[in-house]
């Protein structure tokens, strides 16, 4: 195995060299404290932790450095008006890993040039191999490390891209460093295969090199550094027009969130969020079984909240955060309520099972429902006929229960509706 990468960091001014601001807390802290009071310096040490890692993403795919530097920019904003429903802020840099590759991809898809600059990345001197293969790998390394399955690449983005070592990967993923050397083995062997799909054909050894002497960290200008910063600080004060945003970065963050929320039920990692948000408002396949029983011993009583909502609904309409998915990213969601308490919620072909529990005495009506890792979204609903909404706030902190059927931008407020299937 390659000895463990150790990358250097541009400090920011008046801090010693390799000593990042709050240095002692971990991201979930650092994220928490920048949600609840803007705190330039707790998002300085996330810029100072994470940006290289971004930096170099945006570099390996953009050979203009005034595009990787927007791209860079635009990631950090996305992060600010993703803050409270990243899934695990403990694990932050992979999740920002991968927002900068789809940030520098839509930035080279939307610049359709034939030819870049050549990359400002100093290529490792005296082998040619690793010259040739690097050149053969920059353009896909970040697409295919994007599409591995999580528990391989969060692992190989701390390791080779951030710079940790097995011992603080282990620490962070709160389990044993033989996991963490088994996953890195087993993701780098995934990723080397995926390589060859796409005409690239390294050895594990020399993919192991590539990554250690290429795949590094970039150095991040201060200017850079300072801008990002203030400018998320803009940002979540809702002050962007005060033109400290370029007008190219802006855009470009605009488009990244609203692709991320049309890609939200494509993408694995996210498929869990989604799902969710799904179960939020579904039904259940036990009433198939109990078909033939009668749904309440007196026929002349209404029947209850906990009875009308049992069996299969079909999502019909999405929107979290203020924007809508169109219809043909969620046509295969359902839901189904059973009368034990179960929900199971369905996308394709994926399936997982939630709690969930009603209080219709509530005005409006509220539900709670709960994933295997004990995560609980509060929210309210409303039955009309064959007609369910709901409304709910991602288990993410500070999201309380929302109060009215409403999903509001940058929010992590989910607002659904769906239809009873017919037998």
């Amino acid at each position: 195995m390659a000895s463990e990468p150790n990358h250097p960091v541009t400090p920011f001014p008046g801090q010693a060299a390799g000593q990042p601001p709050d240095d002692a807390l971990d991201d979930r802290h650092l994220l928490e404290r920048f949600v609840a009071t803007r705190d330039a310096m707790a998002f300085a040490a996330l810029v100072q932790r994470h940006g290289p890692m971004v930096m170099g993403v945006c570099r390996r795919l953009l050979h203009d450095h005034h595009e990787a530097e927007d791209a860079f920019q635009a990631t950090f904003l996305v992060l600010v008006h993703k803050a409270r429903s990243v899934g695990r802020p403990e694990l932050l840099g992979p999740w920002l890993h991968g927002v900068a590759y789809r940030t520098a991809a839509r930035v080279r898809q939307a610049a359709r040039r034939q030819a870049r600059k050549r990359e400002a990345v100093a290529m490792l001197d005296g082998d040619p191999t690793v010259e040739v293969m690097w050149r053969e790998l920059r353009q896909v390394l970040d697409e295919e490390l994007d599409r591995l399955a999580p528990k391989y690449r969060v692992p190989l983005v701390l390791f080779y891209l951030e710079g940790k070592t097995t011992e603080e990967v282990a620490r962070q993923l709160a389990c044993p460093k033989g996991t963490v050397l088994s996953r890195l083995a087993r993701g780098r062997e995934r990723l080397r295969l995926r390589l060859v799909r796409r005409g690239v054909a390294p050895s594990v050894g020399l993919l192991v090199s590539v990554l250690a002497a290429k795949a590094t960290q970039a150095a991040v200008p201060a200017e850079l550094a300072l801008g990002t910063v203030e400018a998320a600080v803009l940002t979540a004060a809702r002050q962007a027009a005060s033109g400290a945003i370029p007008a190219t970065v802006a855009v470009l963050t605009k488009g990244v969130l609203r692709a991320m929320l049309l890609n939200k039920l494509k993408v694995a990692g996210v498929v869990l969020l989604a799902v969710t948000a799904v179960v939020v408002g579904a039904g259940v396949c036990v009433r198939l079984a109990l078909a033939d029983k009668p749904a309440v011993a007196n026929k002349d009583k209404a029947p209850k909240d906990e009875e009308k909502i049992l069996g299969t609904w079909a999502l019909v309409s999405y929107e979290e955060g203020g924007q809508k998915a169109p219809e043909e990213r969620i046509k295969d969601g359902k839901v189904i309520f059973a009368a034990d308490g179960k929900l199971t919620a369905k996308l394709g072909e994926r399936e997982q099972e939630f709690t969930y529990q009603l209080d219709p005495a509530k005005k409006p009506k509220e539900f709670s429902i709960t994933d295997d890792k004990d995560r609980t979204a509060l929210g309210i609903y409303k039955l009309d006929g064959d007609t369910l909404t709901v409304c709910f706030a991602r288990p993410v902190p500070g999201a309380d229960r929302p109060t009215e059927f409403a999903s509001k931008e940058d929010t992590p407020i989910v607002l659904e509706v769906f239809k009873r299937e017919k037998k």
